[in-house]
């Protein structure tokens, strides 16, 4: 009988103890952290909130988000005494990629606003997180109703189709307890986590990710139907603080990537949004007014583009009779936008050398190498010193990215429109 019970114990306790053994190996492995693709997949599917406060009142992007690119946004929970608070909640496109933290459009708006009020003090709040999806921003939006705005700008909705399984995932119970159990082993386990990657493709960020599993119709109405239903409680809940709500509208450039399976079910939530806002009598602007040639991708603008949204978004806001009625706007003392640009530190060498790197880079990986050679020269050009493009790109640590670099550093010599890297270790990444 004791024979018998130690089998037993040997049965169960040695797949335990290969698995613990399995799972010390990959947490001692470099590769055993979760990547940022999987952090950023952990923060969609939790509740934790985006912003942290003190008991002073003073609050910033939680730093586990600032890890993944989102901007560190710092401000207290209650304007100055007479400020025009206006908060901003929404995705990438709020939180302005690639030109964040300066050039988003929320950051345009406080700058126009303050032209347009003079005398008026103004702060905007950036709330824009990536990639969360309509769902996940709902709990961002109750944070914003509890920063004192005096007006809510909402831009929801762009990540509503890669995340939709993350919501209602398919299976029934079985599904959504699977999804649990996957979730939780890819916060607590890197030997799960190396598993996985091996297994897969790794989870991708972004409505362009070529991972996005192509949804029935039934789900498309499902996601088109909460939307809408997300509108009108965000409005609800908006009212019910007496804050006023404006809402912007989701264009988007289809061409980008025409094969991406989520564009139909974004069309009719562009619909569905200007639907819902005129039902129910909020002030919107479609921002249709955004031309196809100033997007980068399927959602995001260029700097114009940021711009233009910004004056849309004021647009409505003057027309809701914020910040009071009868304040005039004096639209004659808006900067023009070059002066915005050198208002918002947008014309810095540094900084421009470095938004070109990150966009040569972007179009690189979607094969738009004239797109690319572009920016890169915008690089050069703009760069204050001739170390700073080469040095952007060993940070950034892509090949494919410092062979356009030396393709383009050759091309610019050679016409002597260039100086050369001055540091070794530059001269030799861009072969001389």
């Amino acid at each position: 009988m004791h024979r018998t019970a130690a089998r037993l114990a040997l049965v169960v306790l040695a797949p335990a103890a290969a698995a613990f053994a399995v799972e010390l190996a990959a947490r001692s492995w470099p590769g055993g952290a979760p990547t940022d693709t999987e952090s950023a997949l952990l923060w969609v599917a939790g509740t934790r909130p985006a912003f942290v406060c003190d008991a002073g009142g003073s609050c910033r992007t939680d730093p586990g988000l600032v890890r993944l690119s989102n901007p560190d946004k710092r401000f207290s929970t209650h304007a100055s005494s007479g400020t025009f608070r206006v908060v901003c909640v929404g995705d990438s496109t709020t939180a302005g990629w690639p030109y964040q933290p300066r050039g988003g459009y929320p950051e345009r708006l406080e700058l126009l606003l303050r032209a347009a009020l003079p005398g008026r003090r103004v702060e905007v709040l950036n709330l824009g997180i990536h990639a969360w999806d309509g769902a996940r921003l709902e709990t961002v939006f109750d944070q914003a109703l509890g920063f004192a705005p005096d007006a809510l700008v909402v831009r929801v909705g762009y990540d509503d189709y890669p995340h939709f399984l993350l919501r209602r995932p398919r299976g029934g119970a079985w599904g959504r307890a699977a999804l649990k159990l996957r979730l939780e082993l890819l916060a607590h386990s890197a030997a799960f986590r190396v598993l996985a990657r091996g297994l897969g493709p790794a989870p991708r960020r972004g409505i362009v990710a070529s991972a996005v599993a192509v949804l029935t119709n039934e789900e498309n109405d499902a996601l088109v139907a909460a939307h809408a239903d997300r509108l009108r409680a965000f409005a609800a809940r908006a009212r019910a603080a007496g804050v006023p709500l404006v809402v912007l509208g989701l264009p988007s450039w289809d061409d980008f990537a025409p094969t991406f399976p989520g564009l139909p079910a974004l069309a009719r939530q562009r619909r569905a949004t200007a639907e819902t806002a005129r039902a129910l009598e909020l002030p919107y602007s479609s921002l249709d007014d955004v031309p196809v040639g100033r997007f980068i991708d399927i959602v995001h603008v260029d700097a114009d583009g940021e711009r233009l949204v910004a004056v849309d978004a004021a647009r409505a806001l003057q027309a809701a009779g914020l910040p009071a009625p009868g304040v005039r706007w004096r639209w004659n003392r808006v900067p023009p936008p070059a002066a915005q640009e050198r208002l918002l530190g947008l014309a810095d060498g540094e900084y421009r050398t470095h938004i070109e790197d990150l966009l040569a880079l972007f179009f690189l990986s979607h094969k738009l190498h004239a797109r690319a050679a572009r920016c890169m020269e915008s690089a050069l050009r703009a760069a204050p010193n001739a170390d700073l493009v080469p040095e952007e790109i060993l940070g950034l640590g892509d090949s494919t990215l410092a062979e356009l670099y030396r393709q383009t550093f050759a091309r610019l010599r050679r016409a002597g429109r260039i100086a050369e890297p001055l540091k070794p270790a530059d001269r030799a990444l861009a072969g001389l």
